[in-house]
């Protein structure tokens, strides 16, 4: 059995409609039961994966969450938190100049609100998937003097333009991570969902043999090198199959619940 199951979030632990099934929840719940403890890494923000941990008891069995593609990993049953990796004030304030004259939207998030310099649907789907208040950029103004994550939302051509356009010289202090062609998520330069679940890994005292990382995306890949077994879902593109000691069934048709069918004994197979 594995000691750690890992889910990415969209596009593998939650349908197309942003929901948890019954039967993929049930299926995590009696993994649990049996030892397993579960982790979900994602961009999504801290207060939207605690929520979603809490439907899945992950806080009675000791569960984790990385939120903001890692720059925050907390173990949920004491509320540890054991990393949080920021961007300065500083950093924020030479990206939004060079965002300024482009037809793009940056956005922070923080304690549960999406702060944004302008609107577009992007940044509206954000909010309204993560639960997050939308904010004026200028609300911001001496709540934090860093952040875990910022976004950049557009056109896709306005988009790739901004991520070119970006000096080579931030590239030791800050990461772009795409996620999809509308969106760009900007972290600190050390953060990755892989190096996050190094640090849950270390939490546990575990080695690489007794993780299971189910998964998606382009951004999942960094975690395939700490894994025992990866798990890729079929809605997944071709450039992350290449990851996979195992395929399974979309996340429209319960590939978690598919993948413990096959490689665990968690769950009955039905």
């Amino acid at each position: 059995m594995y000691k750690l199951i890992v889910c990415s979030v969209d596009d593998t632990l939650l349908t197309n409609n942003h929901n948890l099934s019954a039967d993929t929840k049930e299926a995590l719940l009696q993994a649990q039961q049996a030892g397993a403890r579960l982790a979900l890494i994602s961009r999504r923000s801290p207060e939207n994966l605690r929520k979603i941990a809490k439907e899945l008891h992950m806080d009675t069995y000791n569960g984790y969450i990385a939120a903001c593609h890692g720059a925050f990993v907390q173990e949920l049953g004491s509320m540890r938190i054991l990393r949080k990796e920021e961007v300065s004030l500083k950093l924020v304030d030479r990206i939004k100049a060079l965002a300024e004259g482009q037809d793009v939207t940056l956005s922070i998030v923080e304690n549960g609100c999406l702060y944004a310099n302008g609107i577009d649907p992007y940044v509206q789907l954000e909010a309204l998937l993560n639960d997050m208040r939308l904010c004026p950029w200028e609300a911001f103004e001496d709540i934090s003097d860093t952040v875990l994550k910022l976004y950049v939302t557009g056109e896709s051509s306005a988009l790739n333009g901004f991520i070119s356009w970006m000096p080579k010289t931030l590239e030791e202090e800050i990461k772009l991570i795409q996620s999809g062609k509308n969106m760009c998520s900007i972290v600190h330069a050390n953060v990755d969902k892989g190096t996050a679940l190094q640090w849950i890994m270390q939490d546990m005292g575990i080695q690489k043999e007794d993780v299971l990382v189910i998964a998606d995306s382009t951004n999942d890949k960094a975690m395939a090198p700490y894994a025992g077994c990866v798990s890729v879902m079929a809605n997944a593109q071709d450039e992350v199959r290449r990851d996979a000691t195992f395929l399974t069934h979309s996340n429209e048709c319960d590939g978690i619940v598919r993948t413990l069918e096959v490689l665990t004994q968690d769950v009955e197979v039905i």
